[in-house]
C-alpha cells in the first residue's frame, strides 16, 4: 500500500503541474514602430523610465516580459547589460507606488527589435490596473541610448496628405507615460512644404494616446484530459488507500 500512496501522489503533482500552461496575458508586440520614440535608459538620468498600464481581470503570475525597442551604441561604443523592469499601483491614470524594482542583467534575449526578459523575482497581482516601467541598463564611458518602440501602427503614410493615415491598432487605458516627463500622444501633422508625419507630444492631451510595445507572460490553469485523468488517478489511489487504512 505504501507504493499505492506514493504513485498517488505523483499522479496528483504531475496532473496539477500539467494544469499550468505559459500564457502572453498581455500582448502590444503587433507593430514596429519607431516613429519618433523616447529615450528609456540609465544614461538619460535615474527617471528616464517608460511605463504603460495593464489590466488584470483576475489573480496573475508574472514571471516574463517583452519589449520591442531600439538600442544605438553610438561612437563610443556603447553597451546594452540589462534592463530594469518596474512595477506600480495604478493613481488615477497615471504611476502610483512604486510595488516592485528588479535589474535582469543576465537571461534576457534580443530577436531582432523583441526583447524577453524573465524577472528574477516572478511578480502575483490580485484583480485590478497597474502599471510596468522599463529601463534599459547602459555600459560603457559616454554614449548609447534606448528607445522602446510605440505600440500603435503608423498606417499608410503619405508625406503630402493632410489627412491622417488609417491605423488598426486601438490603444487601452492610460497612456504610456515616462515617469520624469508625463504621458504621450500623437498626431498627424505638418506642411506642404516640409511634409506630414506623424509628431509626438507630451502630454497626451487630446491627442491620440500612444502606448509601449510590450508583453507579459503569466502562468495560467488550463487542464488537459491527459491531466485530468491523472488528477483523479491521484484522487482514487489516496482514497482507495485511506479506505484500507480504515478496514484494518
Amino acid at each position: 500500500m505504501r507504493s499505492v500512496r506514493v504513485l498517488s501522489v505523483v499522479a496528483l503533482v504531475l496532473g496539477f503541474c500539467g494544469m499550468a500552461r505559459a500564457n502572453i496575458f498581455i500582448d502590444q508586440t503587433s507593430f514596429e514602430n519607431n516613429r519618433r520614440t523616447v529615450r528609456a535608459d540609465s544614461k538619460d538620468g535615474p527617471n528616464s523610465i517608460m511605463a504603460d498600464d495593464f489590466t488584470a481581470r483576475s489573480s496573475v503570475y508574472i514571471y516574463s516580459v517583452g519589449l520591442r525597442g531600439t538600442f544605438d551604441s553610438g561612437w563610443d561604443n556603447g553597451q546594452l547589460v540589462g534592463f530594469e523592469v518596474n512595477f506600480y499601483a495604478d493613481n488615477a491614470g497615471a504611476p502610483g507606488g512604486l510595488l516592485s524594482t528588479q535589474d535582469i542583467a543576465s537571461g534576457w534575449s534580443q530577436s531582432r527589435n523583441l526583447f524577453t526578459i524573465p524577472l528574477v523575482a516572478p511578480q502575483v497581482f490580485a484583480a485590478g490596473t497597474y502599471w510596468v516601467g522599463f529601463q534599459a541598463l547602459l555600459g560603457g564611458q559616454f554614449t548609447g541610448e534606448f528607445r522602446p518602440m510605440w505600440a500603435n501602427d503608423t498606417g499608410i503614410e503619405d508625406i503630402e496628405s493632410s489627412s491622417t493615415p488609417t491605423t488598426t491598432y486601438i490603444a487601452s487605458g492610460a497612456a504610456a507615460t515616462k515617469l520624469a516627463t508625463g504621458s504621450y500622444g500623437r498626431y498627424w501633422g505638418g506642411d506642404i512644404v516640409d511634409g506630414f508625419s506623424w509628431k509626438t507630444v507630451t502630454p497626451v492631451g487630446n491627442n491620440e494616446k500612444l502606448d509601449l510595445a510590450f508583453s507579459l507572460s503569466t502562468y495560467v490553469c488550463c487542464p488537459e484530459p491527459s491531466s485530468t485523468v491523472l488528477v483523479g488517478m491521484g484522487l482514487v489511489g489516496l482514497l482507495a488507500y485511506c479506505w484500507r487504512r480504515r478496514a484494518k
